[in-house]
């Protein structure tokens, strides 16, 4: 049996079309309303985060390494200071003519074949308005010999730096410590961008390292504007570092000197206080690093070296008056006279370098053996006082030639440490 029959009219039809109308009227109403306030939240109160994130695909900021600051004594004299270093670098998006540049440079500077495949390299992987170092800790003569000609090479960018200075060398070396480049594990527990900027150095010992806080400073930033793909337009106003806090001690650098002199190559320490106020006057510990010892300036990247192989606490290099061929140096980053202040760590892993040289070395130069050598202090034989290895690959009945006696030739040395380093891959 059917059920009554539902009679729908023109009155029934019309409310119910109304109503769906209105229903779906709403929801328009309200997907409006929620577009429009999005809108307004994003154009008013999240307007300085977008401009931000706008400007920053615009505008690149490159870090300016800051002046360090002064370790002086309690009459102002330096103990630790800056000295002024020069460099080169190229400017990828400003370089023309790159073969021709790159050989001038080479030319201007003596730079090795490793450096210019380098530079090549790294001009490969840069972005346009990223400088890529040529050269660093330039004498004047060199840096001027660019810089009067710069209208003839196109995005070479000679430019004025600091380097690390100790007045009193080995006098205050244990007291005032050294500074190097951070290691990957700093920057990886900080995440700082300043550590990855080419020239920054922090403290690593001493009071470089207790009071870089106050030593470091604040960096300076060049703002360049860039399109979208990274092409430099042009540059704009740069923001000038600034220098880090000069700190006075109540060292006396004269008084330091002279105990340091009576000291002389004897094993021994003195402390000198002032009675009445209880300030140390000096504080010596002979024998002392010196961190003005070419190795310590080579480790400081001040000076250059045939580079074989480094890591984050030991550098391997080939010696310039090698006594065979593939003549190398092992030493360690930290700053250790010889075997018998380093650490034992420290110790360990430059031997660990060491023998992975002399591995290699046997292939590379077809040698029957090696011989590894270490002196310590001046009735040891040692010559510089900041510990190394030597690592001398040997040929059967062929004798070494006399210690710095034959200065290698540049081009066979870099072809060395190219065969080398390629090894140690």
């Amino acid at each position: 049996m059917s059920g009554p029959t539902r009679i729908v009219t023109e009155a029934s039809q019309a409310f119910t079309f109304s109503r769906r109308a209105m229903v779906i009227s709403g929801l328009q109403i309200g997907m409006g309303v929620l577009l429009a306030g999005r809108m307004t939240w994003l154009a008013v109160a999240e307007n300085e985060h977008y401009s931000l994130l706008s400007e920053s695909n615009r505008v690149n900021l490159t870090l300016v390494p800051p002046r360090r600051g002064w370790i002086v004594d309690r009459h102002g004299v330096a103990i630790a200071n800056n000295r002024t270093d020069f460099r080169v670098d190229i400017i990828p998006d400003r370089l023309q003519d790159k073969d021709r540049v790159i050989g001038e440079l080479t030319t201007l500077l003596g730079l090795k074949p490793e450096d210019v495949a380098r530079i090549q390299a790294e001009l490969k992987r840069a972005a346009g308005f990223q400088p890529v170092q040529v050269a660093e800790n330039l004498d004047w003569e060199r840096f001027a010999a660019v810089s009067v000609r710069i209208p003839e090479l196109p995005g070479v960018a000679p430019t004025r730096g600091f380097s690390r200075n100790y007045p009193l060398g080995a006098a205050v070396g244990h007291l005032i410590g050294y500074v190097g480049a951070a290691t990957a594990e700093q920057y990886k527990a900080t995440k700082d961008p300043l550590l990855l900027t080419p020239g920054f150095k922090l403290g690593k010992d001493g009071l470089e390292k207790t009071l870089d806080a106050e030593l470091r400073g604040k960096p300076g930033a060049k703002r360049v504007e860039v399109t979208a793909r990274g092409k430099l337009v042009r540059e704009l106003a740069t923001r000038g570092d600034t220098p880090g806090r000069t700190i006075r001690l109540t060292i006396d650098a004269g008084l330091q000197e002279y105990a340091a002199r009576r000291l002389g190559s004897n094993s021994g320490s003195a402390v000198v206080f002032d009675c009445q106020t209880g300030e140390i006057l000096a504080m010596v510990s002979m024998p002392a690093y010196d961190p003005n010892n070419i190795f310590a300036k080579i480790l400081r990247g001040e000076l250059p070296c045939y580079k074989v192989y480094e890591d984050d606490k030991a550098l391997a290099f080939l010696d310039i008056m090698p006594r065979a061929p593939g003549h190398a140096l092992v030493l360690p980053k930290a700053p250790a006279r010889n075997l018998l202040d380093v650490s034992p760590d420290d110790l360990a892993h430059v031997m660990k370098v060491a023998q992975k040289i002399a591995k290699v070395s046997v292939q590379v130069f077809h040698a029957d053996g090696v011989t590894i050598q270490q002196f310590n202090e001046s009735a040891g034989g040692q010559v510089v006082f900041h510990l190394h290895v030597h690592v001398i690959p040997r040929k059967e009945g062929v004798a070494l030639k006399p210690p710095a006696s034959v200065k290698e030739a540049p081009d066979v040395l870099a072809d060395q440490a190219k065969q080398l380093a390629a090894a140690l891959r």
